[in-house]
Order: C-alpha cells, then sequence, then structure tokens
C-alpha cells in the first residue's frame, strides 16, 4: 500500500475493536495504552500500527460488540442496529 502524506489524501476508516486493551476496567480512553489477549485483539493492533505508520489521513473506530449476541452491558444493541436505529429517529 502506498503512503498518503500529501493534503486532500483520501480519508481511511478502519472499524477495530475494544479487544486491543486486556479487559480488566469497564471503559477505555482512546489514549489508553493496548494490551491485547487474544490474537484478534493483536491483529487489529498491528493493523491500527501499520495505519498509523503509513497513513496521514484515517480514523479508528474501536467497538465493542459490531455483531452477534448481546454480551456485554450496558450495549444494548450490536453496532449496526445502533446505526440503523440512529438513522430511523433523524
Amino acid at each position: 500500500m502506498s503512503t498518503f502524506s500529501d493534503a486532500g489524501a483520501p480519508l481511511l476508516i478502519h472499524l477495530s475493536t475494544d479487544q486491543v486493551y486486556e479487559g480488566v476496567k469497564s471503559f477505555y480512553e482512546e489514549d489508553d495504552e493496548t494490551d491485547a489477549v487474544n490474537m484478534y485483539g493483536k491483529s487489529k493492533v498491528m493493523a491500527e500500527n501499520y495505519i498509523r505508520s503509513n497513513y496521514s489521513s484515517y480514523a479508528i473506530l474501536r467497538s465493542s460488540i459490531i455483531y452477534g449476541p448481546h454480551s456485554v452491558i450496558p450495549v444494548e444493541k450490536t453496532l449496526p442496529i445502533q446505526v440503523i436505529s440512529a438513522c430511523r429517529c433523524c
């Protein structure tokens, strides 16, 4: 992949996960240190690091429960359902 360093570079949006953290806290800040405890989280950390090193225009979105059973409280809905619900109310 090319490095985008000039103005007007396309925005890269990377959908990551909260599994980049070790999971001892209930809520994490974006500046908290990553410490993935499984391969999935470790692969997302590697992808995030690659993006930071090679792109100037990017957004990294870390979400919990993107799809699947609802296992984490207080997240009521998976990410796609949250987006659909938000669009319907506007």
